[in-house]
C-alpha cells in the first residue's frame, strides 16, 4: 500500500514545501500559537472559557490557530462543517490584519503530513494487532486515499 501512495505523498510534500515559502515571508506578524484550538482543548469554567493542554504551544503565523476554528478542520475529520467562517472575519477586524489564505492551507496540510508521518511509523515499528494499531492503519488509509482527491 504505501508505495502506491508515494507519489501522492511527495506531491502533498512539494504543495507544503511551496506554501512553507509563501508563510515564511510573514515573520513579521507572527504570534504565540496555541497549535491544538480544538473543542477538547476548551475547558469551560466560572471565569469563562479556558484554552487548555498547551503542549503544543509555538510562536508561528496566526493561522497556525485560526484555520482550525474555521469549517476546514472539520472538512479535514470528515464531518460536515457547521457554523460559519466568519471567525476570520472577526480576527481581522480585532487585528487590523487580513488573515493569510497560505497560511490558512499551510497548517491543516501540516496537520495532514504529520499524522501520515506518525501512523507510518507506529505501523513500521514492531507492534501488536491490538485496537490501537488498527485505528492507525484506518486512519493513515484515510488520509492516503482522501490524498488522491
Amino acid at each position: 500500500m504505501p508505495s502506491a501512495h508515494a507519489g501522492h505523498v511527495q506531491r502533498l510534500l512539494a504543495d507544503f514545501d511551496r506554501r512553507v515559502d509563501q508563510v515564511r515571508d510573514t515573520a513579521a506578524v507572527w504570534v504565540v500559537t496555541h497549535g491544538e484550538p480544538h473543542p477538547g482543548n476548551v475547558m469551560r469554567t466560572p471565569a469563562g472559557l479556558r484554552l487548555i493542554d498547551w503542549n503544543t504551544v509555538q510562536i508561528a503565523p496566526p493561522e497556525r490557530d485560526l484555520w482550525m476554528l474555521t469549517s476546514a478542520f472539520a472538512r479535514m475529520l470528515g464531518e460536515d462543517p457547521v457554523g460559519d467562517d466568519g471567525v476570520l472575519a472577526r480576527c481581522t477586524r480585532a487585528t487590523g490584519r487580513a488573515v493569510s489564505p497560505a497560511g490558512l492551507a499551510l497548517y491543516p496540510l501540516w496537520w495532514r503530513l504529520a499524522d501520515i508521518a506518525i501512523f507510518v511509523d507506529q505501523l513500521r515499528r514492531p507492534h501488536d494487532t491490538g485496537e490501537n494499531i488498527a485505528a492507525s492503519l484506518t486512519y493513515l488509509t484515510g488520509y492516503l486515499e482522501s490524498s488522491r482527491n
